[in-house]
């Protein structure tokens, strides 16, 4: 069997193809990308846009016709999974493998006062335009209402990618620590509250909600933000994708002990359950013999 990561790598298929024709040939499906290249196009204009939607029109393209290139496909989540089957109208075979993560590695924060401390944690790769558009539309609307109700509200901000001139609003702002960059990110949810992951668009699944859950943060995210994770709203997070409703959950999330207790412990019994590499890999596991029973391998 030979994986391919990204749609991006199917340029290679005819090769290996040609030097080893027995092997079955898997797409490992991280996203729909020309959903990708849409959303994000949605919030660009000019040059950028018109780039954006060339992009999509020609993965669209690529993605319609996996049966040239693969045998088959993982998905990530379900919706991407239906997705792949309508665009390649049934004419390969598809299972969805969630992302996952290793919950054995990350601890628990159960500690006295992580609530009162009001600190709030964005993280992620901030050279990603959905997150960076996230952050901005975080910070321009529900950051500042937060504050306006919470004044002693902080925000840290991690992850790599951004230029030093990037984001100066927020770094000149007292109340933000604009920390980048980090070796590990576990410390940082522990030092905070609660995670926010205010996506507008992209697809695939956010690994960024499941380490929050395991690590013991609350996190209220976008609908698009938690796309692909089966979550249920007010039980293990929550979804909000008004400005005024997310900050007014944060808030809510912040002040009310009950809340945030139930949403952690609802947060970390689901990955313990549901996404565990323990528990994937098994599923990843049965998988691959079917995917070579229907490649006729």
């Amino acid at each position: 069997m030979v994986i391919f990561d990204h749609v991006q790598t199917l340029g290679m298929a005819r090769i290996v193809e040609r030097l080893s024709p027995r092997s079955v040939r898997m797409l490992n499906a991280h996203n729909v990308d020309h959903m990708l290249y849409e959303r994000l196009a949605v919030n660009s204009t000019g040059d950028e846009r018109r780039a954006l939607l060339k992009r999509r029109d020609v993965t669209k393209m690529i993605e319609s016709s996996l049966d040239r290139f693969v045998h088959g496909y993982w998905a990530c989540s379900d919706e991407d999974h239906e997705v792949l089957q309508q665009l390649n109208d049934g004419r390969l075979f598809g299972f969805t493998i969630p992302n996952g993560i290793a919950t054995e590695v990350l601890p628990f924060d159960s500690r006295v006062g992580k609530r009162e401390d009001m600190q709030i944690l964005f993280c992620g790769s901030l050279n990603y335009d959905p997150n960076r558009r996230g952050l901005d539309w975080f910070t321009a609307g529900p950051w500042r209402w937060v504050k306006q109700r919470l004044p002693n509200a902080r925000l840290t901000i991690i992850g790599y990618g951004a230029k030093d001139d990037d984001f100066t609003e927020l770094r000149a702002d007292p109340a933000v620590d604009f920390v980048g960059e980090v070796d590990e990110v576990t410390p940082w949810y522990h030092k905070t509250s609660i995670a926010v992951v205010p996506i507008l668009e992209g697809s695939g699944t956010r690994v960024k909600i499941l380490e929050a859950m395991a690590l013991g943060n609350p996190v209220v995210a976008t609908t698009i933000g938690a796309e692909g994770i089966k979550v249920t709203d007010g039980a293990d997070l929550l979804l909000r994708d008004e400005p005024d409703q997310f900050a007014d959950a944060i808030v809510n999330v912040l002040t009310d002990g009950e809340l945030f207790d139930r949403l952690r412990m609802g947060g970390r019994a689901l990955v313990d359950t549901v996404y565990d590499w323990r528990i994937l890999g098994q599923e990843l596991n049965a998988t691959i013999p079917k995917s070579l029973d229907l490649a006729g391998a």
